[in-house]
């Protein structure tokens, strides 16, 4: 076996896990979900295929028409507004000269004031003497009294690295 071909295969088992798990969690359902689509189906019986009857049904719901709408509407004013503010402000900003860093720094301290926020709702949130452990151990339930040191760190690590992603 040559040393291309077998960098070549090193590199397919290197990606095949990801993979798979991306054909799993996101393929497959994906697929099922245009299946069940086109049929007339509760989750519990079994489907029964009816074509584009559901499509037809939806187009005629003025509940979805006017969520579909609303649904534009803010989708339009959150990608084009921001995109257009951001590329003037960039190009106001690289005509100003010397004082663009001060200009920048303005514009991306709403960013770093919001973690900061969350960081000390948590701290606060977390906190054995004020927190709701504290509320938890006075109520008498121990189990949810947040004692102990490592869960502490636990929690406390995942909503400062990233646990944005799940509360937000």
């Amino acid at each position: 076996m040559s040393y291309n071909t077998r960098k070549k295969l090193k590199g397919t088992f290197f990606i095949l896990p990801a993979f798979l798990i991306h054909v799993i969690v996101i393929v497959i359902p994906a697929l099922s979900m245009i299946y069940y689509a086109f049929t007339k189906w509760n989750g519990l019986s079994e489907p029964v295929f009816i074509g584009l009857d559901n499509f037809k049904r939806m187009l005629k719901d003025y509940d979805f028409l006017f969520a579909m709408k609303n649904n534009l509407i803010w989708m339009a004013i959150f990608l084009i507004v921001p995109f257009i503010l951001g590329l003037g402000m960039a190009l106001v900003f690289t005509k100003i000269g010397k004082v663009q860093m001060i200009f920048r720094t303005l514009c991306f301290l709403p960013y770093v004031i919001s973690a900061t926020v969350s960081g000390k709702i948590f701290s606060i949130f977390y906190s054995p003497y004020s927190g709701l452990g504290s509320i938890f151990e006075k109520l008498g339930i121990k189990a949810l009294a947040m004692k102990n040191r490592h869960f502490m760190q636990r929690h406390l690590l995942i909503t400062g690295t990233g646990g944005g992603l799940f509360l937000f």
